[in-house]
């Protein structure tokens, strides 16, 4: 692991993010670059939590799929479960593309920002 410069037995047990770095690119990206945030210990992360994550990645699935009102639906269902500035945001981008944004009713939370 990491160029075999440090042994596996160092990092048992431990929280090890991997991630990459090109200062020669400033901000330019020549491949994608993954986000990761902890969300807890393994075994005590809560049962919601876990379940809030699936939904999460099932949305973010079907934003990508471009399955507007299938990703509408489910970051509304998110949002009224943990509102969160992240399905905010991705729901602002879906609402131009999607047509249940008319039929249900967003969270009390949710406020799109005003066009720039």
């Amino acid at each position: 692991m990491l160029n075999e410069r440090v042994p596996q037995e160092q990092l048992a047990g431990r929280l090890v993010l991997v991630g990459t770095t090109a200062p020669g690119l400033m901000d330019l990206r020549a491949t994608p670059v993954s986000i990761y945030e902890p969300l807890g210990e393994e075994g005590k992360v809560s049962r919601d939590d876990l379940e809030g994550l699936k939904l999460w990645n099932q949305a973010l699935r079907a934003y990508r799929a471009q399955a507007w009102d299938q990703a509408e639906v489910m970051l509304l269902n998110l949002t009224r479960i943990n509102p969160c500035y992240l399905y905010d945001l991705y729901g602002e981008r879906i609402q131009p593309h999607s047509t249940a944004f008319n039929r249900i009713q967003p969270h009390s939370t949710f406020a799109p920002r005003a066009a720039r």
